[in-house]
């Protein structure tokens, strides 16, 4: 089975989406060799964000970028067979990298756990929250537009002037105030915000989102179009052009990366004068330093590179969020409801009217919830299962619930006909002792390399993934979300998996049926230098060579909870102040 985006949600993402004018001189030129004080690898989250920052500081910076604006350019990357069905795992290629809009921020206590592992204190909550703040302008609701039962507590602490928006849409998913109660009726309460270090509740979630017209704010259209609207012709962009190596000189310095463009590729090098910054992506950054010669000696010998730098942990220990769907009919509108053609054309124009209204300014999972599994929940747990979840902090939550118009992942489930409007609520495991790998399929970057997930094959997360499943079906069994359903489950319904169905029933199920956040993190980890599992330091810089660094969801060191999008940023603006001070 391919994972495939649908036609909808591609025209839903064009619509909140709006760059500004490109200009011809922030573009490099192709075939030709440059030489910049920083090159840059990915015009993502994390890449475009320290991009900015260094030309800010009138350094001369390139980026490249495999693919070209936001468009649906996505190459597939790698296939893996799990429960007897093939999977595509698939990363954006272009100028704004695959995340979802929601902004949230982890807990207190994981990041004084980041900040123990990596023996560095500027990652304790009150030093990285400023990182935080710098990167975003963050505006309340505008309650106007929204229903009275759709209201989001004010803060008044967010006082930043970045250039990424973060705020609410003017119209909140209707199931979402109903699944509010819902929750609440299962114990997990109302949370005033998901921003600022507690994750124990449930609430509306802030996106990455410009208030005034509704658009999507990306790292393209914050970080890149601030520039260009600067005239920062310091900063090259290469779009639609790939990296193939790192490039050493005889000291194991990083000078420059070997690239092509075009289609005849036609190799060119761009120089660095100063700092070779990898912001790839999980698969991309550990593939490109294994194929130029940093990660496990056995792995690059298979395919003849030389070894630069013996690494045994690029490519290892990636985490990630699974996801789990249960879904019922429902009596009010979801993102189904555009389906016909008529609400399209409305949603349209609500969508493009003065004030951009409508279906169209959502993502379509703006409610999420938090919690630590109950204790009735936990009472089939085995004692190492409790163990393992109790290595976690304290206020690091086991399940979130997204509250949904549409299911994640790699479900198979097609709406029944006749059948418009379903809710679904999705547990995500955030705790997942699971590990995947990277590896290469051959020394040539335009080959995708192997990925091996390794999805809920830890026997606290096949524990974990029954209890927060059973709890979904709960949810839709309160009182308190019943005048909205109609009629029986449909995902995956009592004839797929019947409600009396035995732990092990289930788990065959999920791992048949399982989907992800793309949140794929952790394959270049961050650590101490004396961890031989660890590939980049507390400030990023790659173990074993100099002058380069990786800036991406890939260098954490392990990944927190709450979507991820939030703490690239932070880390882009940390690493960036720590280039800038020299350090």
């Amino acid at each position: 089975m391919r994972i495939i985006t649908s036609g909808l949600a591609f025209s839903t993402h064009f619509l909140l989406t709006q760059a500004a004018p490109l200009l011809a001189n922030n573009f490099g030129r192709p075939a030709q060799n440059a030489t910049f004080d920083y090159v840059i690898v990915g015009g993502g989250t994390g890449g475009l964000a320290i991009a900015y920052r260094l030309a800010e500081a009138n350094h001369s910076v390139a980026v490249i970028e495999t693919g070209g604006f936001y468009e649906v350019e996505n190459g597939n990357i790698s296939v893996l067979v799990l429960k007897g069905k093939d999977f595509i795992m698939d990363e954006a290629r272009c100028l704004v990298a695959e995340n979802a809009m929601n902004y949230n921020r982890p807990t207190i206590g994981s990041l004084q756990a980041w900040s123990d592992s990596v023996n560095d204190s500027s990652y304790l909550w009150d030093n990285f929250l400023p990182y935080y703040q710098t990167s975003i302008k963050y505006t309340n609701p505008d309650q106007t537009f929204r229903e009275m039962n759709a209201s989001v507590p004010l803060i008044t602490s967010e006082n930043g002037t970045g250039p990424l928006q973060v705020s609410f849409p003017h119209w909140a998913t209707p199931i979402a105030s109903w699944a509010k109660q819902g929750l609440a009726e299962i114990g997990v309460g109302e949370l005033h915000d998901l921003i600022n270090g507690d994750l124990t509740g449930a609430q509306f979630s802030p996106l990455t989102l410009n208030p005034r017209d509704q658009t999507r704010s990306s790292s393209q259209t914050s970080f890149l179009d601030t520039a260009m609207r600067r005239r920062m012709t310091n900063l090259k962009v290469y779009t639609h052009t790939l990296a193939k190596q790192v490039l050493f000189d005889q000291n194991k310095t990083a000078v420059g990366v070997l690239v092509e463009s075009g289609p005849s590729p036609e190799p060119f090098i761009l120089s660095a004068k100063k700092e070779v910054i990898l912001s790839a992506g999980a698969f991309q950054s550990p593939q490109l330093l294994m194929v130029s010669g940093i990660g496990p000696a056995k792995e690059l010998q298979k395919f003849n590179i030389s070894v630069v730098a013996d690494r045994p942990g690029v490519g290892q220990d990636m985490w990630d969020h699974v996801v789990l769907s249960v879904g019922q009919q429902v009596n009010v509108e979801t993102y189904g409801s555009l389906m016909n053609p008529a609400a399209a054309v409305k949603a349209k124009n609500d969508y493009l009217s003065p004030n951009h209204t409508g279906i169209l300014t959502n993502d379509q999972s703006d409610f999420l919830g938090w919690e630590k599994l109950p204790s009735n929940s936990r009472s089939t747990f085995t004692n190492s299962t409790i163990t393992d979840l109790a290595t976690f902090p304290s206020d690091w939550p086991e399940i979130e619930y997204e509250i949904s118009s549409a299911p994640f992942g790699t479900s198979s489930f097609s709406t029944p006909e006749n059948v418009i409007d379903v809710g679904y609520i999705q547990p995500v495991l955030l705790t997942p002792l699971s590990r995947g790998d990277i590896t290469l399929a051959s020394a040539d970057m335009s080959d995708a390399p192997l990925i091996n997930p390794n999805w809920l094959t830890h026997p606290t997360d096949q524990q974990a993934a029954i209890a927060a499943f059973k709890r979904a079906r709960q949810f839709f069994n309160t009182s308190a979300i019943a005048p909205i359903l109609i009629g029986e489950e449909l995902l995956p319904g009592q004839q797929d998996l019947p409600f009396d169905s035995a732990d092990e029933e289930i788990l065959s199920y999920l791992q048949a049926n399982i989907g992800f956040n793309r949140h794929a993190s952790c394959t270049c980890k961050m650590g101490k230098r004396d961890d031989g599992m660890a590939v980049v330091d507390s400030r990023a810089k790659v173990i074993g060579v100099k002058r380069l660094r990786v800036v991406d969801a890939s260098a954490f060191p392990f990944l927190p909870p709450g979507h991820p999008q939030a703490t690239i940023y932070a880390l882009a603006e940390k690493i960036a102040g720590d280039i800038l001070a020299g350090r």
